[in-house]
Formats: C-alpha cells, sequence, structure tokens
C-alpha cells in the first residue's frame, strides 16, 4: 500500500449509527472520523495495540462508560468535570482524547452524550495494515494530520 492509496481508501466511510462491534477490525490501522454535515475531517488516530482498531474505536471512542477520574485537577478537564458526572463513585472525564475534545467543542457531559454526539454527527473510516506495513502506521498518523489538519486534534498531540 502506498501513501496515495491509503487516502483513498480512507475516503470509504462507516456511519456509527448502524455499527456494530463485529464490523470493527481486530488488526491495527489508522482511522478518520469526519463531520456527516460537511465530511470534514474532525479527529486522525491510529490503533496499533493488541485489539487494533475494535479496541480503539468500539472499546474506547463508542463506549460511554469509557471513563476515568484524575486525582489531579487539570485546567483543560473543567469543561467535562463541570458537569459532575460520576463513576464508581468518582467525577469523571471522558478517557478517549477524541471524546473529550467533542465534549469540550459542544459542551456535552461526558461519557452518553459524547458517544451519541459523536453518532450522530460523525463518519468513520479506517485503514487496516498488515504486519509488514506496521512501522508505517506513526508515520502516516502524521502526515495525514499535516496534509487535513482534523479540526479536534490538538498541536502536538501524540495519543489518539
Amino acid at each position: 500500500m502506498t501513501y496515495e492509496e491509503l487516502k483513498e481508501l480512507l475516503a470509504i466511510t462507516h456511519n456509527p449509527m448502524t455499527l456494530t462491534r463485529e464490523m470493527v477490525p481486530t488488526l491495527p490501522g489508522l482511522y478518520v472520523w469526519r463531520s456527516k454535515h460537511d465530511d470534514s475531517i474532525e479527529y486522525i488516530g491510529k490503533a496499533s495495540g493488541k485489539n487494533g482498531l475494535r479496541g480503539r474505536v468500539w472499546c474506547q471512542h463508542l463506549n460511554p462508560i469509557y471513563l476515568e477520574s484524575r486525582p489531579d485537577k487539570i485546567a483543560q478537564d473543567d469543561a467535562q468535570r463541570g458537569f459532575n458526572i460520576l463513576h464508581n463513585g468518582k467525577l469523571c472525564i471522558d478517557k478517549s482524547v477524541f471524546r473529550r475534545s467533542i465534549g469540550k467543542a459542544h459542551q456535552l457531559s461526558p461519557g452518553v452524550e459524547t458517544v451519541r454526539h459523536i453518532r450522530e454527527n460523525c463518519t468513520i473510516a479506517w485503514v487496516t495494515f498488515s504486519s509488514d506495513l506496521l512501522e508505517y502506521i506513526p508515520r502516516w498518523e502524521l502526515d495525514l494530520i499535516k496534509d487535513y489538519p482534523p479540526r479536534l486534534n490538538k498541536a502536538g498531540n501524540r495519543h489518539s
């Protein structure tokens, strides 16, 4: 696969409203969240963990209980902390950087509201990588972010 072929494959989108767990591959890859309204790129990320894209997209971005409680108060978390969402008795924020960014941009509470917004307002595209191409994932993620500056990727953010 070439970088140009990668960009073509990332044009094939899926609707998260109809997506099922089984539809999301367990292979590593890159993914792109787009706005359903104008097809603009919202977020670009990589999934290189043992559960691949399913672990990142299904278990994190689309899982409303993927929340975290931080013992230290961080100013960037204030927008979500203000909704007073509790998980296991602790004040929580979205654990996914993408979801926190969505929540902050649209003033949504963490968990159910951010996931609902993603499902209703975004599409997702992904490309899986065979083992001989895994080394390209980090570089091509950065190239995509540079070529198509996503609205919600933070400058210098390397966590996807």
